[in-house]
């Protein structure tokens, strides 16, 4: 027996002999065999109680700083953050009246921190109105018109539901503002749909994928 390391042998469920090296030790190196220049590195190490290590507490569990893996199942993924995503999403339920053809109206905001990536952004809300009329719609940033589109209400104004995404391919970072506004479209483009509109149940999406 290496001092520190205990050899067990027992039965599994099924009855089949099994052995277990169990490591008695503070702390757990390799290092390349022939180099007396290398430098001993853990590839782990566990905490069984709470440790602060600059100020940050990192709770018992086994950490590992650097690794490649080639294939993993992962039950939850937790990533510091939001290393993978960064979700943004706001539900406005309040009606927002459609009246002008040149204001546009926020039907909705949000705020997020971007991080140097293209940013995925989706919209929907229920859109109906006082006869057949047409909305349009546009993404912005910042207040700067990204892109726009048109959606109609079922004939005589009757309810349907309006939908869109839109990918902002600007990667700047920082706090950022995008906002969906609407206006309802110019009568001349919508074949005489020109009632006033109502949008409702609005919700806005936002995040950007960090690969």
């Amino acid at each position: 027996m290496i001092s520190g390391v205990v050899i067990r042998s027992d039965l599994d469920n099924a009855g089949v002999p099994t052995t277990a090296a169990v490591y008695q030790v503070d702390k757990f190196s390799i290092i390349a065999p022939g180099d007396p220049s290398a430098t001993a590195r853990s590839p782990f190490v566990y905490y069984s109680t709470p440790q602060v290590i600059d100020g940050v507490t990192y709770p018992p569990a086994l950490y590992s700083k650097d690794a490649i893996i080639q294939t993993a199942r992962v039950g939850t993924l937790q990533i510091a953050g939001n290393a993978v995503t960064v979700p943004a999403r706001v539900t406005r339920p309040g009606v927002v009246e459609m009246t002008s053809v040149s204001t546009w109206e926020v039907l909705a905001s949000l705020a997020m921190n971007r991080k140097g990536y293209a940013t995925d952004l989706s919209f929907s809300a229920t859109l109906d109105g006082f006869g057949s009329g047409v909305l349009e719609f546009g993404f912005f940033r910042d207040g700067v018109l990204l892109n726009k589109r048109h959606h109609a209400t079922a004939p005589m104004g009757r309810q349907t539901q309006v939908s869109a995404t839109f990918t902002d391919f600007d990667e700047g970072t920082g706090p950022t503002v995008f906002q969906i506004k609407g206006r309802r479209a110019t009568p001349g483009v919508t074949g005489g749909w020109d009632a006033n509109l109502r949008v409702f149940n609005r919700h806005l999406a936002a995040w950007q994928f960090q690969r």
